[in-house]
């Protein structure tokens, strides 16, 4: 499902503006072109996703997809001012909500503020490729820039090691629950 107001914004499947530039192109896409796009960029990189997916399952019982996302600082008055990383799993409706909980938990305790479903819930990815109930679980992480880039839009190289150490501890210990789900519903 399209959202109308991201199109509206230029933010939609194919985006036509980036935040702080403004238009990408000089000519609105044609038809043609917008179908193109979507053939070899959206579909093809979806069908991956899928078939990654599927591999994992055969070889694992379980497949997770951690969807990493970069969201700017969520301004003061809006939802969520002040996470630094946003967990959306839909509202448990693309992932064990066990697998979203963890990940906020241990994400608190290396000290970033962090909160489920909000402002982020997830959306086209999670929604395509997540079927807990069959052990395809599809989780997103949506990390402030302002833990990794100064101000001037560079990368700080302590806070990505940082950030890949968490990232790595995520993935491990999802990979874990994960896999304790399948063993706990096989012995059922």
């Amino acid at each position: 499902a399209c959202d109308p107001s991201k199109t509206r914004a230029g933010l939609g499947l194919l985006p036509s503006r980036v935040p702080r530039i403004g238009d990408i192109y000089r000519e609105r896409l044609t038809l043609n072109d917008i179908h193109a796009r979507v053939a070899t960029v959206h579909t093809v990189w979806h069908q991956g996703i899928e078939q990654a997916m599927h591999a994992a399952w055969v070889a694992h019982g379980v497949a997770i997809l951690v969807d990493l996302h970069s969201m700017p600082s969520i301004p003061r008055g809006q939802s969520g001012h002040g996470l630094r990383l946003v967990v959306g799993d839909r509202h448990g409706q693309s992932c064990d909500t066990s697998l979203a909980g963890c990940a906020v938990t241990l994400s608190r305790k290396a000290g970033l503020a962090a909160d489920r479903n909000r402002p982020y819930a997830g959306a086209y990815t999670l929604a395509r490729h997540g079927r807990p109930s069959q052990h395809f679980h599809a989780i997103q992480l949506e990390f402030d820039r302002a833990l990794y880039l100064d101000d001037t839009g560079e990368m700080m190289i302590t806070k990505v090691q940082d950030l890949r150490l968490l990232l790595r501890q995520l993935c491990d210990t999802l990979a874990d629950i994960g896999w304790g789900l399948t063993t706990a519903q096989a012995a059922e």
